[in-house]
């Protein structure tokens, strides 16, 4: 499936088709099978190979319900919340872009931490509505949705982070189609905005938001570090226990056979998921049918107001982190409620400035040379495929198999060989920067290869009439 225009790559009868550069695309194909494939196939081959004769031992089945519970609905409320807030704000393009570009910047760590500082029993939130709300008069012990048992709070901080990443998405495919023609022609037929974008702009963009919504489902299910701030304590998720395992002093075959599992788990939820878009692609063809169904129940409001609902938490929470980070609590006696828990004061700013000095610059040369690496492997593949007459969908899976397959699935078997080659620890900086573009590159693919394969000729031709170069 691909994720451009096939509308616009295919010129009218006066354009003048881009000279194809078959060297080119083909040493861009060559450079990332080496750089995608080869450790993917390597991680995967020593998974496999190393886990297979512990399958027995490795299963968690009360962790497998947890990690489908909450990826799953993570990904449905996200998803659902991103097409809601595209249909009733769809005037207000440029301002849920800037409400999304922060969210995008900011660590998941950071989200997943503010949000349990909100959330916590002797947080902002319980402070501000006690007692007058409440009720409580102390802190309530009762209180856990720091860090829900049944997986909430960590629902909460993986929809935010992926509410962002799907408006994204839906604004740059949607530029790339006539989107204002059809909602005129919509509202000429009696339909209101949001309804005209719902029944006629959204099923034309919903065949390419299959891979991003794989990608989100993928990274649901391996997430690791949102999980340890947010997710349950006493009932991990199965790669939280995978990563605590690889970390403590469980056998290699145990970790490598827990990664196999959550191979196989993934690629359940991503059939799953595949059938039940299947259907529901079908049932959009009925258009009067699903119009009644879908439209009396409101979906889009529902939506946007999910989706006004995680912008705020999202925004509060953050706001509340640099405030709570200026408070000093130490050898002082605290009150519930009373709303601020100590005296400001720049002590934790300073201690925390001198253990992130010493790493701050191989940090930002790390994410520097990541992003350039990135970013030139992207271009270099999409001015290579440019002469070409349409782009295959298989060498988009292809491009974004990284983010389908958990981490610990191949990760880990490339880790095991980089040990056994030497490579790791004498050439660990290059091998991070190489483990890193593994999950960069599909990302910055995503994003531009709409805006590249949707792009009017009509601009080269201009160009060159100029004298210019496609360049």
């Amino acid at each position: 499936m691909p994720l451009g225009s096939k509308r616009l790559r295919r010129a009218g009868p006066l354009a003048t088709p881009i000279k194809a550069r078959p060297f080119l695309y083909a040493s861009a194909l060559v450079a990332l099978a080496l750089v995608l494939g080869l450790p993917i196939l390597a991680g995967l081959w020593q998974t496999v190979s190393g886990g297979k004769d512990a399958l027995g031992t490795a299963w968690r089945g009360s962790a497998i319900e947890l990690t489908l519970f909450t990826a799953v609905l993570a990904t449905a409320i996200s998803f659902v919340s991103a097409l809601g807030l595209a249909a009733c704000f769809q005037g207000r393009i440029r301002l849920l872009t800037w409400l999304s570009l922060p969210l995008l910047a900011v660590p998941h760590a950071a989200v997943a931490q503010s949000l349990a500082l909100l959330l916590a029993p002797s947080g902002f939130l319980v402070r501000a509505l006690s007692p007058w709300a409440t009720g409580f008069e102390r802190t309530p012990s009762n209180w856990l949705w720091d860090q829900h048992p049944d997986g909430w709070t960590l629902i909460l901080a993986l929809a935010i982070k992926e509410l962002p990443y799907f408006l994204i998405l839906l604004f740059t495919y949607a530029a790339a189609l006539p989107t204002r023609d059809w909602l005129r022609a919509g509202q000429g037929l009696g339909y209101g905005p949001t309804a005209s974008w719902w029944h006629l702009v959204l099923p034309q963009i919903l065949p390419r938001l299959v891979l991003p919504l794989f990608v989100v489902l993928a990274f649901s299910l391996s997430v690791v570090d949102v999980a340890a701030i947010v997710g349950p304590s006493r009932l991990k998720t199965f790669a939280h226990g995978l990563q605590n395992a690889w970390q403590g002093d469980a056998p290699r075959a145990e970790v490598l056979a827990g990664s196999l599992w959550l191979l196989f788990l993934t690629l359940a939820a991503l059939g799953l998921a595949w059938g039940l878009i299947f259907l529901w692609r079908r049932h959009m063809r009925h258009a009067q049918t699903w119009r009644q169904v879908w439209g009396g129940w409101g979906l889009p409001q529902i939506g946007a107001g999910f989706g006004l609902g995680l912008f705020s938490l999202a925004y509060l929470s953050l706001t509340l982190l640099p405030i709570q980070s200026v408070i000093e609590t130490a050898g002082r006696r605290t009150r519930f409620p009373d709303l601020w828990t100590g005296q400001f004061g720049t002590k934790a700013w300073a201690q925390a400035l001198d253990l992130a000095l010493p790493t701050l610059p191989t940090t930002l040369l790390l994410g520097l040379l990541t992003t350039v690496l990135s970013l030139g492997a992207a271009l270099w593949l999409l001015e290579g495929e440019a002469g070409r007459r349409e782009p295959t969908g298989r060498l988009d899976i292809f491009l974004l198999l990284p983010l389908f397959l958990p981490q610990f699935a191949f990760l880990s078997g490339g880790a095991f060989l980089g040990l056994k080659a030497g490579l790791i620890p004498a050439q660990g900086f290059l091998i991070t920067i190489w483990f890193h573009a593994l999950f960069v590159f599909p990302y910055v693919f995503l994003v531009l290869a709409p805006a590249f394969r949707g792009l009017d000729l009509a601009y080269v031709r201009a160009g060159a009439g100029l004298g210019l170069s496609p360049w």
